[in-house]
C-alpha cells in the first residue's frame, strides 16, 4: 500500500491548520515556517473581535489548470491561504460575486476573526467575508511567481492523484489526506515510451487502523458532509460504504453510496459515523482506490 501524509490539519486553542490547498495542491502542508512572521494586518475593530478587518491580499492562482489558489501579503511578501467564503464575496461596489468572477492579481480585504493557523504558508481560517478592492491583472500576479515557485511545482507524470477530505470538525474545518491503495497507472516518460504501472494492495476491509493505513475523520458536527478534494481531475468517483464491524467476508454486501462529482472535487452527502468507505476514482491514465473510516 502506498502511505501518504496522514493529515494536514491540526487543531489549537488559538490556531488551526489545513491547507491545500490552499485549496488545494502545494508542496506538503507539514513545512513549518521559515522564520516568517504574520503578515500585516490593518485591523479595524469592532468591539467584539469579530467582522474585523483581518488581513489584505493579492488573489493569485497556480497548478496544472490554475485552479488552485492562495493570496500574498504585498507589502512583506508572503503567502497565505484564507477559505473564500460560498457567500459574503464581493467586488469594489458591493455588488455580491463568486470565486469564478476573480482574476490573477485581484486585491482582496479580508474580514472576519484573526485565527491564524501556524503553517506554512500562515492561514487565516476566521475569514468570513472577502471584499475586492482593486481589479489586478496576470501582470500583477507574475511579480510573485517565485513565491509560488516556492510551495509548487508541477507534478510527476508517473505519481498517481492523491486525495485529501475537508469536513467541518467541532473547532474548524479540517483537511485530512488520504491514503491510497491498489492502483494502475500509465504515463510517457522522458524518453517518450509509455510505462504501465500495477499495484496490488489488500482489500479496505483489511487495512490496519493502528498503522495508519486506514485514516479515520471525525464527523463530530451535526454537518457530517465530506468534500473529496483530488490532484487531478478524475472522470469518475465511485463510493462503497460498509460498517466498521464489516470483515474482508462482506466485501461484497457494501452500500453503493452517489457523490457530486464537479471537477477536481466531489461530495459525499451525510457520512455514516461508524463505517468504512472505499473511494475508486477513475482517470484517463488509469484508476486508483483509497479509503478512510468515520467516526
Amino acid at each position: 500500500m502506498q502511505k501518504r501524509w496522514v493529515c494536514i490539519a491540526a487543531v489549537c486553542v488559538m490556531s488551526l491548520a489545513v491547507c491545500a490547498g490552499c485549496g488545494k495542491k502545494e508542496k506538503d502542508a507539514d513545512v513549518q515556517n521559515k522564520g516568517m512572521g504574520t503578515p500585516a494586518t490593518a485591523k479595524a475593530m469592532n468591539g467584539d473581535g469579530q467582522d474585523e478587518l483581518v488581513v489584505t491580499g493579492m488573489y493569485l492562482t497556480y497548478g496544472e489548470d490554475e485552479d488552485s489558489y492562495i493570496f500574498v501579503e504585498e507589502e512583506n511578501k508572503q503567502l497565505f491561504y484564507a477559505p473564500i467564503p460560498d457567500e459574503n464575496l464581493f467586488d469594489e461596489n458591493g455588488e455580491e460575486i463568486s470565486q469564478e468572477d476573480l482574476s490573477a492579481g485581484d486585491v482582496i480585504a479580508m474580514y472576519g476573526s484573526d485565527m491564524v493557523a501556524e503553517s506554512y504558508p500562515l492561514q487565516y481560517l476566521g475569514v468570513t467575508r472577502m471584499e475586492r478592492t482593486k481589479a489586478g491583472t496576470a501582470q500583477d500576479a507574475e511579480k510573485y511567481q517565485d513565491l509560488i515557485d516556492q510551495i509548487y511545482s508541477a507534478p510527476d507524470a508517473s505519481e498517481i492523484p492523491y486525495l485529501s477530505i475537508e469536513n467541518k470538525q467541532e473547532m474548524a474545518n479540517a483537511t485530512t489526506a488520504i491514503n491510497s491503495g491498489g492502483f494502475e497507472w500509465s504515463y510517457v516518460d522522458e524518453n517518450g515510451e509509455t510505462q504501465n504501472v500495477v499495484a496490488d494492495a489488500m482489500h479496505v476491509l483489511e487495512w490496519k487502523r493502528a498503522d495508519s493505513e486506514l485514516v479515520t475523520l471525525n464527523c463530530n458536527t451535526d454537518d457530517k458532509d465530506l468534500l473529496f478534494v483530488f490532484s487531478k481531475k478524475p472522470q469518475s468517483v465511485n463510493v462503497t460504504r460498509w460498517d466498521d464491524t464489516a470483515t474482508i467476508a462482506d466485501a461484497d454486501k457494501g452500500e453503493k453510496i452517489e457523490v457530486e462529482l464537479d471537477g477536481k472535487k466531489a461530495t459525499l452527502k451525510d457520512a455514516v459515523p461508524g463505517s468504512i468507505y472505499q473511494v475508486d476514482a477513475q482517470w484517463k491514465n488509469g484508476r486508483v482506490t483509497y479509503g478512510f473510516a468515520v467516526k
